[in-house]
């Protein structure tokens, strides 16, 4: 004899599998793909990145469509970014854009580059040299470098990889002037340090409020050497995701699946 009972039990555990994975994508972790090597060597361009959304707290921009709530600027603090945090965020004149940059100074700090070396408030970020380090590139190339640790002074003393392509004095940020980093804000930079300059590029970037971080990344989920251009027409993109899927796939690069962001 049919049970309705069973079924509508069923149904309601559905409901709450989807409630609850909803509830999960938005409000605790949130998946973007990497669009381009300012982070290189540590997020490449092909990745699939996972964000703690509430490491910080709650704000417009961790929460879904929060960027509709114009009366909640501020939000709830939980937490402040600390020295090497990798974050996804937005900058205040393109809401709707999201970058992923690593933190540098926090705010109060005095940040510049000179010849190639970072200093903080004075005080030089020690480099040690690693190895020589290959990735395609957004153009589809093979390109290779220089891969280097920096360690941010004492007492943080955490290290990260950085990587280089041109000799000191030929990159876009090898040497700046000094920024202060005003209160509430943080100083952002990619890990390509040759390769991308909007961080110290004022009338591009420059601070950017801790309300705009979105979260703070801790896992590479998927990782893909494919480089398939983007299409903007909807119909032709539903036409072309099949074979655009089974390309991702085809060039998955296993060295990125399943990584932690340090």
């Amino acid at each position: 004899m049919f049970n309705s009972k069973n079924k509508n039990s069923k149904k309601s555990n559905g409901w709450g599998l989807v409630a609850a994975f909803l509830f999960f994508r938005f409000f605790i972790v949130e998946h973007f793909a990497v669009p381009s090597s300012s982070m290189t060597p540590t997020l490449l361009t092909g990745d699939i990145i996972l964000i703690k959304k509430f490491e910080y707290g709650i704000s417009r921009q961790s929460l879904p469509f929060g960027g509709y709530l114009p009366f909640w600027k501020k939000g709830i603090r939980l937490g402040q970014p600390k020295y090497g945090d990798v974050v996804v965020f937005t900058i205040p004149r393109d809401p709707s854009t999201y970058y992923v940059k690593r933190v540098i100074g926090l705010p109060g700090d005095k940040v510049k580059m000179r010849n190639g070396d970072l200093y903080i408030n004075g005080t030089l970020c020690s480099v040690k040299f690693d190895s020589k380090f290959t990735f395609k590139a957004d153009n589809g190339n093979w390109e290779t470098g220089d891969k280097w640790f920096r360690t941010f002074p004492a007492p943080t003393d955490k290290t990260y990889e950085y990587f280089r392509d041109k000799e000191i004095g030929e990159g876009h940020i090898d040497n700046t002037l000094e920024f202060k980093v005003p209160k509430d804000m943080v100083w952002v930079e990619g890990d390509y340090n040759t390769g991308s300059d909007a961080s110290f590029n004022t009338h591009f970037m420059g601070p950017v409020p801790i309300e705009n971080i979105s979260g703070k990344v801790f896992f590479v989920l998927y990782g893909t050497n494919s480089r398939l251009p983007i299409e903007n027409n909807w119909f032709t993109w539903v036409v072309q995701l099949p074979w655009r899927i089974f390309v991702a796939l085809k060039e998955t690069n296993f060295n990125r699946v399943f990584k932690p962001v340090k």
